[in-house]
Protein backbone atom coordinates (compact mmCIF):
# COMPACT_ATOMS: atom_id res chain seq x y z
CA UNK A 1 0.00 0.00 0.00
CA UNK A 2 2.96 2.04 1.00
CA UNK A 3 4.67 1.90 -2.24
CA UNK A 4 1.29 2.64 -4.15
CA UNK A 5 0.44 5.75 -2.04
CA UNK A 6 4.35 7.01 -2.96
CA UNK A 7 4.15 6.21 -6.93
CA UNK A 8 0.79 7.89 -6.69
CA UNK A 9 2.80 10.76 -5.46
CA UNK A 10 5.47 10.68 -7.85
CA UNK A 11 3.01 10.17 -10.85
CA UNK A 12 1.22 13.53 -9.34
CA UNK A 13 4.22 15.85 -8.84
CA UNK A 14 5.19 14.82 -12.40
CA UNK A 15 1.69 15.86 -14.09
CA UNK A 16 2.61 18.81 -11.83
CA UNK A 17 5.84 19.91 -13.56
CA UNK A 18 4.73 18.90 -16.93
CA UNK A 19 1.87 21.43 -16.26
CA UNK A 20 3.77 24.26 -15.22
CA UNK A 21 6.81 23.93 -17.64
CA UNK A 22 3.82 24.05 -20.16
CA UNK A 23 2.19 26.52 -19.26
CA UNK A 24 5.39 28.69 -18.29
CA UNK A 25 6.50 28.23 -21.78
CA UNK A 26 3.90 29.14 -23.55
CA UNK A 27 2.70 32.20 -21.37
CA UNK A 28 6.10 33.46 -20.26
CA UNK A 29 8.54 32.07 -23.07
CA UNK A 30 7.42 32.37 -26.42
CA UNK A 31 6.09 35.96 -25.51
CA UNK A 32 9.25 36.83 -24.64
CA UNK A 33 10.75 35.08 -27.65
CA UNK A 34 8.16 36.65 -29.62
CA UNK A 35 9.40 40.17 -28.15
CA UNK A 36 12.84 39.64 -29.08
CA UNK A 37 12.41 38.83 -32.67
CA UNK A 38 10.37 41.63 -32.92
CA UNK A 39 12.69 44.14 -31.36
CA UNK A 40 15.39 43.07 -33.83
CA UNK A 41 13.21 43.77 -36.63
CA UNK A 42 12.25 47.52 -35.07
CA UNK A 43 15.84 48.12 -34.79
CA UNK A 44 16.54 47.27 -38.64
CA UNK A 45 13.64 49.48 -39.85
CA UNK A 46 14.92 52.37 -37.48
CA UNK A 47 18.41 51.77 -39.45
CA UNK A 48 16.90 51.90 -42.74
CA UNK A 49 14.60 54.65 -41.61
CA UNK A 50 18.04 56.77 -41.79
CA UNK A 51 17.19 57.25 -37.48
CA UNK A 52 21.20 56.06 -37.37
CA UNK A 53 22.98 56.19 -40.85
CA UNK A 54 24.98 53.46 -41.85
CA UNK A 55 28.39 54.00 -43.38
CA UNK A 56 30.31 51.80 -45.98
CA UNK A 57 29.81 48.42 -44.60
CA UNK A 58 31.52 46.35 -47.29
CA UNK A 59 34.96 47.79 -46.38
CA UNK A 60 37.89 44.42 -47.06
CA UNK A 61 39.44 42.48 -44.17
CA UNK A 62 42.93 43.78 -43.20
CA UNK A 63 43.76 41.97 -40.23
CA UNK A 64 42.23 37.92 -38.61
CA UNK A 65 42.47 36.36 -35.38
CA UNK A 66 43.08 33.06 -35.16
CA UNK A 67 42.33 30.99 -31.82
CA UNK A 68 41.25 27.74 -31.21
CA UNK A 69 37.36 28.53 -30.70
CA UNK A 70 37.02 31.53 -32.40
CA UNK A 71 37.57 33.68 -35.63
CA UNK A 72 37.98 37.35 -35.56
CA UNK A 73 37.73 39.96 -38.49
CA UNK A 74 38.95 43.68 -38.52
CA UNK A 75 37.81 45.45 -41.64
CA UNK A 76 39.87 48.66 -43.47
CA UNK A 77 38.10 50.91 -41.11
CA UNK A 78 39.27 49.13 -37.71
CA UNK A 79 36.20 47.83 -36.71
CA UNK A 80 35.18 44.10 -36.06
CA UNK A 81 33.52 43.15 -39.00
CA UNK A 82 33.32 38.99 -38.16
CA UNK A 83 33.18 37.16 -35.28
CA UNK A 84 32.68 33.33 -35.64
CA UNK A 85 32.50 30.73 -33.12
CA UNK A 86 34.12 27.51 -33.87
CA UNK A 87 32.88 25.25 -31.36
CA UNK A 88 29.96 22.84 -32.72
CA UNK A 89 27.95 23.03 -30.04
CA UNK A 90 27.05 26.92 -31.53
CA UNK A 91 26.73 25.45 -35.05
CA UNK A 92 23.37 26.78 -36.68
CA UNK A 93 22.09 25.44 -39.54
CA UNK A 94 25.55 23.38 -40.09
CA UNK A 95 27.63 26.74 -40.17
CA UNK A 96 29.79 28.02 -37.34
CA UNK A 97 27.88 30.59 -35.57
CA UNK A 98 28.79 34.49 -36.84
CA UNK A 99 27.74 36.89 -34.18
CA UNK A 100 28.16 40.32 -36.16
CA UNK A 101 25.47 40.90 -38.70
CA UNK A 102 26.31 42.05 -41.95
CA UNK A 103 23.74 45.37 -41.92
CA UNK A 104 24.33 46.44 -38.56
CA UNK A 105 26.63 49.21 -37.19
CA UNK A 106 30.12 46.95 -36.38
CA UNK A 107 31.92 46.45 -33.18
CA UNK A 108 34.62 49.00 -32.41
CA UNK A 109 33.07 51.65 -34.92
CA UNK A 110 34.31 55.18 -33.75
CA UNK A 111 31.76 57.70 -34.87
CA UNK A 112 32.64 61.60 -34.50
CA UNK A 113 30.58 64.58 -33.41
CA UNK A 114 32.45 66.61 -36.06
CA UNK A 115 30.13 65.74 -39.51
CA UNK A 116 32.62 66.40 -41.35
CA UNK A 117 35.52 64.28 -39.75
CA UNK A 118 33.35 61.60 -39.36
CA UNK A 119 32.78 61.45 -43.10
CA UNK A 120 36.75 61.70 -43.74
CA UNK A 121 36.59 58.66 -41.27
CA UNK A 122 34.92 56.79 -43.32
CA UNK A 123 36.78 57.04 -46.38
CA UNK A 124 40.10 56.56 -45.03
CA UNK A 125 41.46 53.13 -44.68
CA UNK A 126 43.32 52.03 -41.30
CA UNK A 127 46.89 50.78 -41.25
CA UNK A 128 47.69 47.46 -39.23
CA UNK A 129 50.79 46.25 -37.64
CA UNK A 130 49.80 42.95 -37.83
CA UNK A 131 47.85 41.04 -40.97
CA UNK A 132 47.48 37.48 -39.12
CA UNK A 133 47.15 36.68 -35.66
CA UNK A 134 47.67 32.88 -34.21
CA UNK A 135 46.49 32.89 -30.57
CA UNK A 136 47.34 29.66 -28.51
CA UNK A 137 48.22 30.21 -25.10
CA UNK A 138 49.09 33.98 -24.83
CA UNK A 139 47.13 37.36 -25.41
CA UNK A 140 48.65 39.12 -28.07
CA UNK A 141 47.69 42.99 -29.26
CA UNK A 142 47.04 44.33 -32.57
CA UNK A 143 47.37 47.94 -33.34
CA UNK A 144 45.35 49.56 -35.55
CA UNK A 145 46.31 53.11 -37.17
CA UNK A 146 43.84 55.69 -39.14
CA UNK A 147 45.47 58.70 -40.17
CA UNK A 148 43.48 62.05 -40.92
CA UNK A 149 44.42 65.50 -42.06
CA UNK A 150 44.08 67.03 -39.00
CA UNK A 151 43.69 63.67 -36.85
CA UNK A 152 45.44 60.06 -35.66
CA UNK A 153 43.44 57.42 -34.03
CA UNK A 154 44.61 54.90 -32.74
CA UNK A 155 43.37 51.63 -31.03
CA UNK A 156 45.09 48.97 -29.29
CA UNK A 157 43.49 45.60 -29.22
CA UNK A 158 44.47 42.71 -27.09
CA UNK A 159 43.11 39.42 -27.80
CA UNK A 160 42.69 36.59 -25.19
CA UNK A 161 42.72 33.00 -25.93
CA UNK A 162 39.30 32.28 -24.19
CA UNK A 163 37.26 34.85 -26.79
CA UNK A 164 37.17 38.46 -24.51
CA UNK A 165 39.61 41.38 -25.82
CA UNK A 166 40.26 44.80 -24.21
CA UNK A 167 40.34 48.00 -26.16
CA UNK A 168 42.10 51.17 -25.54
CA UNK A 169 41.57 54.07 -27.65
CA UNK A 170 43.93 57.23 -28.13
CA UNK A 171 43.54 60.84 -30.63
CA UNK A 172 46.31 62.32 -31.00
CA UNK A 173 43.79 65.57 -30.01
CA UNK A 174 40.86 66.17 -27.98
CA UNK A 175 37.53 65.14 -30.32
CA UNK A 176 34.06 64.46 -28.98
CA UNK A 177 33.73 60.81 -30.73
CA UNK A 178 31.37 57.77 -29.90
CA UNK A 179 32.47 54.41 -29.69
CA UNK A 180 30.37 52.04 -30.71
CA UNK A 181 30.07 48.02 -28.79
CA UNK A 182 28.22 47.05 -32.13
CA UNK A 183 24.37 45.87 -31.91
CA UNK A 184 22.91 43.05 -30.20
CA UNK A 185 24.72 39.57 -31.17
CA UNK A 186 22.81 37.67 -34.12
CA UNK A 187 23.05 34.65 -32.40
CA UNK A 188 20.25 32.09 -31.41
CA UNK A 189 17.18 33.37 -30.30
CA UNK A 190 17.36 31.27 -26.70
CA UNK A 191 14.00 31.88 -24.69
CA UNK A 192 16.08 31.18 -21.52
CA UNK A 193 18.73 33.45 -21.78
CA UNK A 194 18.31 37.02 -20.84
CA UNK A 195 18.45 39.56 -24.20
CA UNK A 196 18.89 43.03 -23.87
CA UNK A 197 21.19 45.70 -21.69
CA UNK A 198 22.90 45.95 -18.44
CA UNK A 199 23.58 49.49 -16.49
CA UNK A 200 25.58 49.16 -13.64
CA UNK A 201 25.06 52.98 -12.14
CA UNK A 202 27.58 55.28 -10.52
CA UNK A 203 25.61 53.70 -7.09
CA UNK A 204 26.54 50.47 -7.93
CA UNK A 205 22.51 49.76 -8.31
CA UNK A 206 22.06 47.05 -11.69
CA UNK A 207 19.35 48.20 -14.45
CA UNK A 208 18.32 45.33 -16.36
CA UNK A 209 16.69 46.37 -19.73
CA UNK A 210 14.82 43.63 -21.78
CA UNK A 211 14.52 43.71 -25.68
CA UNK A 212 11.24 45.90 -26.20
CA UNK A 213 11.36 47.06 -23.25
CA UNK A 214 13.56 50.56 -23.50
CA UNK A 215 13.09 53.45 -24.35
CA UNK A 216 15.26 56.79 -25.27
CA UNK A 217 17.08 57.66 -21.44
CA UNK A 218 20.17 59.03 -20.82
CA UNK A 219 22.09 57.48 -18.18
CA UNK A 220 24.94 59.68 -16.37
CA UNK A 221 28.06 58.66 -14.70
CA UNK A 222 27.62 54.91 -15.10
CA UNK A 223 30.22 52.28 -14.35
CA UNK A 224 29.76 50.14 -16.87
CA UNK A 225 27.01 49.51 -20.09
CA UNK A 226 26.57 46.14 -22.01
CA UNK A 227 24.43 44.60 -24.58
CA UNK A 228 24.14 40.89 -23.53
CA UNK A 229 23.00 38.15 -25.45
CA UNK A 230 22.98 34.51 -25.22
CA UNK A 231 26.75 33.85 -26.41
CA UNK A 232 28.52 37.05 -26.08
CA UNK A 233 28.45 40.36 -24.35
CA UNK A 234 30.10 43.70 -25.26
CA UNK A 235 30.63 46.16 -22.33
CA UNK A 236 31.82 49.83 -22.25
CA UNK A 237 33.18 50.45 -18.53
CA UNK A 238 35.32 53.24 -16.32
CA UNK A 239 34.47 52.07 -12.38
CA UNK A 240 36.68 55.35 -11.14
CA UNK A 241 34.98 58.28 -13.21
CA UNK A 242 32.14 56.76 -14.90
CA UNK A 243 30.58 57.82 -18.24
CA UNK A 244 27.72 59.18 -19.51
CA UNK A 245 25.59 57.11 -22.22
Amino acid sequence: MGNNDNLRRILIATLISFVFFVAYDYFVLQPQQKAFIKAQKQEKKELKSNKLEIFNNTSKVVATIEAKNYEVKIDSLGRISSFILKQNKFNKNGKHLELVAKELPKPLEIRFKNESLNKEAFKTAVKVDKKVIELKDSPQTLTITQTLKQLTIQKIITFYPDGHYDVAVNLSKNEPYFLAVGYEPQAHVNMYAFHGALIVNADGSLEMIDDGDGENKVFENVKIAATVDQYYTTFLYDLKRGYDG
